[in-house]
């Protein structure tokens, strides 16, 4: 017969053993063969790429792609899939509430580091990049569209300069 205290335990850890680690890529991606910006580009990913989620080392998860490598993907690339394992969806989360003692919502952010002279001097162009960024910028048209379809409200306060051709 199993002991009460190692049923508890088996009780209050077994949620974490069936954590859904299930996620899809958000935008057309890299996949990368280290967690590096300059590592080895093993795959490209598409949007909406389904992938498992195998490790997080600071900003960067390790994946694996259903039939194609495992790699490395900056953590804002990827949407969890909803009913994924959180802290608080546990079936024991009004338990662990108490324990803590209250009930705080799971959040998570990113950050940029600052720049010291050193790196600011030893920097480099990176013009490939900037490419990529202004393929990605909109014309005031579609923004306004997006805007308008999320009910979005003007914030006058936010100055926008206008896009020079």
């Amino acid at each position: 017969m199993m002991s009460p205290r190692y049923l508890v335990w088996l009780l209050l850890l077994s949620p974490v053993a069936f954590a859904d680690n299930s996620a899809t890529v958000k935008q057309p991606s890299p996949l990368l063969a280290q967690p590096s910006a300059d590592a080895a580009e093993l795959a490209r990913l598409a949007a909406e790429q389904p992938v498992s989620v195998l490790d997080r080392q600071g900003g960067w998860y390790q994946v694996a792609v259903p039939e194609q490598a495992t790699g490395w993907l900056r953590l804002f690339q990827l949407q969890f899939v909803k009913g994924r394992y959180q802290p608080d969806n546990l079936p024991l989360s009004d338990l662990t509430g108490l324990i803590r003692g209250s009930h705080q919502q799971v959040t998570s952010s990113t950050g940029v580091r600052g720049l010291d002279k050193v790196a600011i001097s030893n920097a480099k162009a990176d013009f490939a990049q900037l490419e990529q960024l202004q393929r990605l910028q909109q014309t005031n048209d579609k923004a306004q569209a997006f805007a308008n379809a999320a009910s979005l409200k003007a914030d006058l306060a936010i100055k926008v300069q206008e896009r020079s051709k």
